[in-house]
């Protein structure tokens, strides 16, 4: 774990994750969106590990900037995906992890590009 290295930037990625899904949930129900409401598991361990190689690199300023950009994509991956989970037989389902997202965003696309 890489926590232990940067214990501040830990605590500061992820409040900073977790304000980047805030507001990517009030602009998606300022859009009308499906609302994915933030989880705080996956802003923590992915906002907080951001922010320990942000810090690493870019010092404070780099660690505020990976992790809220980390959790706008948090926020806006399961939004992505949603849409393709219903097609596929499991809707009102999704999953807040961009590992999960991207992933899940190549498969759908390739599976659609074969006969």
């Amino acid at each position: 774990m890489v926590f232990p290295y940067a214990p501040t930037a830990t605590v500061l990625g992820f409040i900073s994750s977790f304000i980047g899904g805030l507001v990517v949930m009030g602009f998606l129900a300022i859009l009308g969106q499906t609302v994915i409401i933030p989880v705080a598991i996956p802003y923590f361990f992915i906002g907080a590990t951001a922010a320990v190689f942000g810090n690493a690199s870019g010092g404070w300023k780099g660690a505020i900037a990976g992790s809220f950009i980390t959790g706008i994509l948090i926020g806006i991956g399961p939004a992505l995906i949603y849409p393709i989970m219903e097609s596929v037989g499991l809707s009102g389902t999704s999953f807040p992890e961009t590992d999960f997202v991207a992933l899940g965003l190549v498969v759908y696309y390739i599976g659609k590009m074969l006969p």
